[in-house]
């Protein structure tokens, strides 16, 4: 019976621990565009595309 919870534990924590990765890259890749947004606006990046 303990090997059961023992598993079930195990993959809770997988998978909080990916749930967590997920969200901290998801808010690092925001943050970053907002940033490069701001950074264009201010004239810091000159703009490549054009």
């Amino acid at each position: 019976m303990g090997i059961g919870n023992w598993e079930l534990g195990i993959e809770f924590a997988f998978r909080r621990s990916l749930l967590i990765t997920h969200y901290s890259l998801l808010i690092t890749h925001y943050s970053l565009l907002i940033a490069h947004c701001l950074f264009r606006e201010k004239g810091y990046i000159s703009n490549m595309s054009d």
